[in-house]
């Protein structure tokens, strides 16, 4: 089913593709990898006495994520979510939240997030290979990864 687009989720559904579209070199600091919610380097260094006391949150630059961690990121009312002790975040309701910013159904979401095609080696999937999905999934409403 296609998405429900208001101007803000049109927005943030083009600003995805703009991010997937660019040259890894020339994305910036914010990384895509099909494999990770959201994972920030930086906080790895960090004690976890710190992270408790300060409720470390991530913003984009420096860090890593998928289809799924890039709309939570930019769909985040600050634009920034906390993270666990490794750096990384990810919570049980991060595939309602994210289907949610982007006007998707869960299962269409479930299916963008985590491509059955992959045998779970989503990590090797390219930022290109998504960029398609992600447009034949806008014009069609329908989750392929066996296309492009």
């Amino acid at each position: 089913m296609k998405p429900k687009l208001t101007p803000k989720r049109r927005q943030l559904w083009n600003d995805l593709l703009v991010w997937l579209e660019t040259p890894a070199k020339k994305r910036g600091k914010l990384k895509f990898n099909m494999g990770t919610w959201i994972r920030s380097p930086a906080i790895e260094k960090l004690s976890k006495d710190v992270i408790q006391e300060s409720r470390v949150t991530v913003r984009e630059c420096g860090s890593i994520c998928c289809i799924g961690g890039f709309a939570i990121l930019r769909g985040s009312p600050k634009k920034a979510v906390l993270v666990d002790d490794t750096g990384t975040w990810y919570d049980y309701e991060s595939d309602e939240k994210a289907a949610r910013y982007l006007g998707m159904t869960l299962e269409d979401a479930r299916n963008l997030f985590y491509p059955s095609t992959s045998c779970f080696r989503w990590h090797l999937i390219s930022a290109k290979k998504t960029a398609k999905v992600v447009r034949h999934y806008l014009k069609t409403g329908i989750v392929d990864w066996n296309v492009g």
